[in-house]
């Protein structure tokens, strides 16, 4: 194209207006017999599953929720694009298999979000509370008999589970 005088050639794909520019900056458009044939580009969505992985805890009083996730084989995030996840299923009680719920939003590099570019899909993990094992263990009582009521008054408590804090 330099040869026949043209030192750029700008396309706008938005109006189909083409322009062509000689060496010196000077407008060579006219000198073109020009024929555009549109073309349609599509933007498929990028595949992503998030496995969500299991977390078995024992209680101890806090609120507990997912620990992480994984992605699934084959699937990644575009390039520079990071997420962020918001935990949907929250426990402090005791539970057995309650499905953790996630919900992840996809950022670029500059803060905008791409969720939408994505087949997103989240295999849910599964939480659960056990109940806290603890020991408790009365100590030995003798007393005289007098009539009246006696009760333990002490006892041990195992200290290799201890009640949860504040308990």
């Amino acid at each position: 194209v330099e040869e026949a005088g043209v030192k750029k050639i700008n396309v706008d794909l938005e109006s189909g207006s083409v322009k062509i520019t000689g060496k010196n900056g000077e407008d060579r458009t006219s000198q073109y017999v020009i024929k555009t044939e549109g073309k349609q580009m599509s933007l498929v969505k990028r595949k992503l599953t998030v496995n969500v992985l299991d977390k078995e805890v024992v209680y101890d009083g806090t609120e507990q929720s997912f620990s992480d996730y994984e992605l699934g084989d084959d699937t990644t995030f575009a390039y520079d694009d990071r997420p962020v996840t918001e935990i949907i299923t929250k426990a402090t009680e005791v539970c057995e298999n309650t499905p953790i719920d996630l919900k992840l939003k996809i950022f670029n590099a500059s803060g905008e979000e791409v969720t939408d570019f994505y087949d997103l899909k989240v295999n849910k993990g599964n939480l659960t509370i056990k109940k806290r094992e603890i020991e408790i263990t009365g100590r030995n009582f003798e007393e005289t008999y007098d009539g009246k009521p006696h009760t333990f008054g002490e006892f041990d408590l195992s200290e290799k589970t201890p009640l949860a804090d504040g308990q």
